[in-house]
């Protein structure tokens, strides 16, 4: 059986890293997969959260001199051997700082096109 897609927004795969301050204050190194519209897929190692926890992210985005900070809700998580993907719903964003998470995931969609040709 084939899955219909629910997503409304195209993902642009990525690979950057980040700082995540999660509901307890600590804070972990994180690398993003991949960057939409409305969420983040990120690669964490702390595995003590729950769908629904709200956290921080501050994006290390090349070429960027302030890194954006977002904030969203874990949506839902993938527990791997050592570490846990996380698709993270971005609360209100900056149009700022959508409009950098956007063009930064379409250069990498872009660049890694012309790769292939």
């Amino acid at each position: 059986m084939i899955r219909e897609e629910q997503r409304k927004y195209f993902r642009f795969g990525c690979s950057c890293f980040g700082e995540v301050r999660f509901k307890n204050k600590s804070v972990e190194k994180v690398s993003v997969k991949n960057i939409s519209s409305e969420g983040l897929k990120i690669i964490a190692g702390n595995r003590e959260l729950s769908v629904g926890d709200q956290i921080e992210i501050r994006l290390d985005i090349p070429g960027e001199r302030i890194p954006p900070l977002v904030s969203g809700r874990i949506k839902w998580m993938n527990p791997k051997d050592e570490s846990v993907e996380l698709g993270v719903e971005l609360n209100e964003v900056d149009r700022d700082v959508k409009r950098e998470l956007i063009d930064y995931g379409f250069s990498v969609w872009r660049d890694r096109l012309h790769q292939k040709h």
